[in-house]
């Protein structure tokens, strides 16, 4: 607020430093606030939630200032006509017309950087709404309510006036208001804008009033002086710096919990906390202040009360500035330079604020009207200090224009693409083949690539053999179109999509070095898969092979042992390859299947065989120029770099002729170099991939729809508007079919751990991304890790010797699937499978041998790492889920898809209530996955509650939920003392409730996790 009202003979120089300290802490907040966000992962996270919330009190304290000025200034002047007009015309004016302006400027702000019309009727009416609700950016709440004190001051004043008494109540009456209308409106009311209501801070205006009102008397009080070192002042100086860091750090402390570890805590506990932290913060920067201005060096207050003076201006301009350097300010990759980003976005603020401010109001006639009023520069003293000052203003403003203007140009060559499209590199294949090679790799999907190349380089002879119809190198990345690549980053590390730092490295980073980046042109990867493959002399390379399949025989104990493959060349010979060892590199694990090793399909170990993440069939639009391409970042909700484009969410809406087949998401684009992009989006439900008639129907159902939907998106959305269908995919994109049994099986406890493995070959980190099985539901994030081990016996099948299986098809559960089955990571498991077949052959060994033998497998760690992987477990700080009480029961309840995280990991709600219906429903997953155990029916307690899911979930209602589950035969019910008794629930687990008519979530997931070890033997840890 503007709170420059004190008649020259009255004013309190200290004033302006108390506006000065007020407003850093302004822009400190807003400087923190993304860090609070980005930073979550980091050891410095509680540095930054200490900053942002600690100064959190710079709009109280200008509440609480403008108070103290207005009723010092007025109180002892009479209260007349006169003076009511003069204050309405002069001080209301100062405020509404910077507001009304302000609010003008941000609203054109955001409706350009989104893209969206600024004039048209539904624009007008939408800040016109905003305007008269303080809504048009997130600071013009505070000047909104500072016109609603403005407007109300006369009216308080002259009630003071009239009843003096009423002075002596002032602070406890502004309490009483303020919390009355909060616990109100929070029970009752349920306004949802209530931070732009006056009545949430009239405790801080009235503790102004007061303060004003009695300044002369209570000066002493305020400076810290020997002079005034009484017994009774020093005493409440020290109450008061006591109480202000007590409650300061709780609300620190709180906000920390509710942040990095996911604690819920009741809102009037966080409206106290701020209330009480603010108020006493007033205090103690008012006491400051004046401390500052008597005892600390003059310099220190000359530096602080050009500040001050301009603080208003500061205050409205400072978020353009952070909005152009947040736009703007790339991302270098490196950690520890984001501290120099946070830093850096303070210090643009301040400088470019305050030199804006003050060069404007020297040199712009009529200035005030966008900073309100300003200082006066008569005066020829103060003149020489304001020239100087409006030219070391302008020379900072010529400079961050420079600055702004490179980081713009540098923003516009991010999103640039400078490649050209590459001419095809012919593949050297061969008809002149051995009968026998140390290493079949069947596969030429980006794994196989690995595998055969990894192979070569550690001194084997490498037969590659692809049986399905295809030209180029790269499977699912190059004839199934997926030019975009799920990428795993190193915890701590930037994900900037410029400068990545991922986990394992290996082949899959000399890969990534090809290629254009996040996202590629599909020859560019076909090329660097071509070039990889076609530089290792020991790689024989067969496309196009028919009738592919393993070569086996059974050892004198029945154990099947690969002994090689056979197949038809494209010109029909047919030949029988020997080897020591098979890599299967296919999408679907088939020369594993037809070898006969056991697999799960789909979600078969959830109880749901036939539940598949959907098919997509990628298709290409034409006509992305440059400019077509530069205009997707002003897109609502999307974003953009030189290779890649997510977001367009609208593009949900779109409706097939057949909703239960084919279903749109948003779009995940990957750009080529030929003015074309390929989008993966569509997902086509009820397939059977491993079904040539399904996928044959699938792909003619996509085929079909693909331009209808380029159709729909042309016409929905502007940025599409001038471009052209271009063709499909010559492949499915499939992400699920097959999981192998292996030597070890990885589970979703092992991803939510972030456990590594003693013998872990790669590692993963990203999202457990559960996509749609059905038209029915959308798909999540299940949970986002920051770093898993990936164990070499995932690669090892059951049942069969002399084989490995790489890719998405390994031994993994089908939910830790969702985040294992990711290209980088199925690159670095074929590295590692080569390796393991040479170190296997060099000790006469099987590779199941070898995954059993500690000393071999550390053998195959150090030479993966002498190979360029980087098999380092960062640190990292524990996900607060891990810490809560009830994660051994969040861990069974996940793994059964009872919840889920999302991608900051804080939704599964373990401290929030559970419910009669909501735990019934749960636990249904049991009778799903383990229909042997639990062939009840949950469901059936709810019979005969009115309105179940309001019903909280008490500890007699959850017993009754497992036992149903159990049995619904009413004469093998079981109650809370039998299953005590018979040891299915445990005393721990009872003493960790902490209200027996009302479970949260985790306390019921406890329960229901006791009964799956101690009554069904099934154990998720």
């Amino acid at each position: 607020m503007n709170t420059n009202a004190l008649r020259d003979q009255d004013r309190i120089p200290e004033l302006q430093l108390v506006r000065a300290l007020a407003i850093l802490c302004v822009l400190t907040v807003h400087a923190s606030a993304s860090a609070t966000i980005a930073m979550q992962n980091s050891g410095y996270y509680w540095i930054y939630n200490f900053i942002n919330v600690f100064m959190r009190v710079g709009t109280p304290t200008f509440i609480f200032l403008s108070s103290f000025v207005l009723f010092y200034s007025y109180y002892r002047r009479p209260l007349d006509r006169k003076l009511i007009s003069s204050f309405y015309k002069k001080r209301l004016l100062y405020i509404l017309v910077p507001y009304a302006i302000f609010s003008a400027i941000y609203f054109v702000v955001v409706r350009y950087g989104a893209n969206q019309a600024l004039f048209d009727a539904e624009a007008l009416a939408t800040f016109w709404k905003k305007l008269l609700t303080g809504k048009a950016y997130a600071h013009l709440y505070f000047i909104f309510i500072s016109i609603q004190f403005y407007a109300l001051f006369p009216v308080l004043l002259w009630a003071t006036k009239r009843w003096t008494r009423l002075v002596h109540f002032l602070i406890p009456l502004g309490l009483v208001v303020q919390w009355g209308f909060v616990l109100l409106n929070k029970h009752y009311w349920l306004v949802t804008n209530k931070g732009s209501w006056s009545l949430s801070y009239f405790s801080f205006f009235f503790l102004g009033a007061a303060l004003g009102i009695y300044y002369p008397k209570i000066k002493n009080w305020i400076v810290v002086s020997k002079a005034n070192a009484s017994l009774t002042r020093v005493s409440a100086w020290a109450l008061l710096w006591m109480a202000w860091l007590t409650v300061a750090l709780a609300h620190v402390s709180v906000y920390y919990q509710a942040r990095a570890n996911g604690v819920r805590f009741n809102s009037t506990l966080y409206e106290f906390l701020w209330n009480f932290h603010s108020l006493t913060s007033a205090l103690a920067i008012v006491q400051a202040a004046f401390y500052i201005y008597r005892r600390f060096p003059n310099s220190l207050s000359k530096l602080l009360q050009p500040i001050g003076r301009y603080s208003f201006g500061i205050y409205l301009i400072h978020l353009l500035f952070l909005n152009i350097y947040d736009r703007f300010m790339p991302d270098y990759g490196i950690s520890w330079m984001s501290h120099f980003k946070y830093l850096g976005s303070w210090a643009v603020m301040l400088s470019a604020s305050l030199a804006v401010v003050a060069f404007l109001a020297k040199f712009l006639p009529g200035a005030w009207m966008l900073f309100g009023r300003l200082p006066d520069h008569a005066g020829s003293r103060r003149n020489v200090s304001i020239r100087k000052f409006a030219a070391a203003g302008t020379a900072a403003v010529l400079a961050v224009a420079i600055v702004a203007i490179g980081i713009w140009v540098k923003k516009e060559e991010e999103i640039r693409n400078p490649n050209v499209q590459q001419a095809e590199v012919s593949l050297n294949t061969t008809d002149k083949l051995t009968e026998s090679y140390d290493v079949v790799v069947v596969g030429t999907d980006p794994e196989g690539v690995a595998a055969a190349v990894s192979a070569a380089r550690n001194g084997l002879s490498v037969l590659l053999v692809e049986g399905r119809n295809r030209t180029m190198l790269g499977g699912l990345m190059t004839h199934g179109g997926l030019n975009s690549i799920d990428l795993i980053y190193a915890p701590g590390s930037s994900t900037s999509r410029n400068n990545p730092v991922f986990l394992n490295k290996g082949i899959f980073q000399e890969f990534y070095e090809q290629i254009e980046g996040s996202s590629f042109d599909l020859t560019t990867a076909a090329n660097a898969f071509a070039r990889m493959v076609n530089d290792e002399p020991n790689v024989d390379l067969v496309m196009n092979a028919r009738e592919l399949k393993p070569l086996t025989e059974k050892d004198d104990n029945g154990q099947i042992k690969v002994t090689g493959v056979s197949f038809k060349t494209d010109k029909g010979a047919e030949r029988t390859i020997s080897s020591s060892a098979v890599i299967d590199a296919t999408q679907d694990a088939d020369i594993a299947a037809a070898a006969g090793a056991p697999f799960t399909f789909g979600r078969e170990d959830l109880g749901e065989p036939d539940a598949k993440m959907a098919v997509t069939l990628v298709f290409k639009i034409s006509g992305v120029t440059p400019s077509v391409w530069n205009s997707f970042s002003r897109h609502p909700n999307t974003g953009v770099d030189a290779m890649s484009a997510w977001g367009f969410s609208e593009a949900k809406n779109y409706v097939s002729d057949t909703p239960e087949r084919v279903r749109m998401r948003g779009l995940n684009i990957g750009r080529q170099n030929d003015d074309t992009m390929l989008i993966n989006a569509m997902h086509i439900f009820n397939v059977d991939p491993l079904d040539p008639s399904s996928v044959e129907k699938a792909m003619a159902t996509g085929k079909a729809e693909a331009p209808k939907i380029v159709d729909y998106l042309t016409k929905n959305i502007k940025e599409f508007k001038n471009l052209k269908f271009a063709g499909t995919a010559d492949e499915l994109y499939v992400r699920e079919t097959r999981h192998l049994l292996g030597e070890y099986r990885l589970t979703l406890a092992d991803v939510m751990d972030n456990r590594d493995h003693w013998d872990a070959i790669a590692y993963g980190s990203y999202d457990l991304d559960v996509q749609s099985t059905d038209h029915t539901n959308a798909g999540y994030i299940l949970m986002s890790p920051y770093q898993y081990g990936i164990p070499f016996r995932t690669l090892v099948p059951l049942q069969v010797d002399n084989l490995l299986v790489v890719g998405r098809s390994a031994s993994y559960d089908s939910l830790p699937h969702s985040s294992a089955r990711v290209i980088p990571v199925g690159m670095a498991t074929g590295q590692a499978a080569s390796v393991a077949v040479k170190i296997a052959k060099e000790h006469g060994i099987t590779v199941r041998e070898l995954s059993r033998s500690k000393d071999l497998i550390a053998r195959l760690r150090s030479d993966l790492t002498g190979q360029g992987v980087d098999l380092t477990v960062h640190e990292f700080k524990k996900p607060a889920y891990s810490e809560h009480k009830a994660y051994r029961g969040l861990l069974a309840a996940a793994s059964l898809l009872m919840t889920s995280g999302s991608s900051n990991n804080k939704e599964f709600k373990l401290d929030d209530p559970s419910n009669a219906q909501r735990y019934a429903y749960q636990l249904t997953r049991l009778n799903k996955a383990h229909p042997k155990a639990f062939p009840g029916k949950a469901v059936e307690a709810m019979k005969g509650l009115d309105k179940p899911g309001e019903i909280p979930l008490s500890l007699e209602q959850a017993v009754r939920t497992i036992s149903l589950a159990i049995s619904d035969d009413p004469n093998e019910a079981v109650d809370l003392d039998q299953m005590l008794q018979r040891g299915w629930i445990k005393p721990n687990t009872l003493d960790a409730i902490e209200n027996r008519e009302s479970l949260t979530n985790g306390e019921a997931f406890l329960l229901m996790r006791d009964v799956l070890e101690y009554y069904a033997g099934i154990v998720y840890d």
